[in-house]
């Protein structure tokens, strides 16, 4: 589960210094949110448990079908923490037909049928 860590940070953790040692290892001075590194292991994770589950879900449902719905189960809370995060983004966007209709293209052509 930890293979993406340094490994200052797995040595750290396997003698139990604790997460305060850790997280000085890790040089780490801000909030853990903030962190690409982190928001990339949480991609890794998440797709890896994906993979790892379409296979036992496919057994009783359409694998089409299963993709469709992982993509939605990842994509809603995304899009939940986003509008959390930056409502003003929201607030100021201005969607034409011709922008939702591009939205929509690649959706569903760059993700649900690639």
């Amino acid at each position: 589960v930890l293979l993406e860590a340094p490994p200052e940070v797995l040595t750290s953790i396997l003698n139990g210094d604790g997460p305060d040692a850790t997280m000085n290892v890790l040089n780490f001075d801000g909030n853990l949110w903030d962190s690409g590194e982190w928001w990339m292991l949480l991609a890794a994770q998440s797709m890896a448990v994906g993979t790892v589950m379409v296979r036992w879900v496919c057994k009783y449902v359409d694998p089409v079908m299963a993709t469709g719905w992982h993509m939605v189960l990842g994509g809603v809370p995304l899009l939940a923490y986003s509008i959390a995060s930056e409502p003003e983004m929201y607030a100021n966007m201005h969607l034409s037909g011709g922008d939702v209709a591009s939205l929509a293209y690649a959706s569903v052509f760059g993700g649900a049928l690639a």
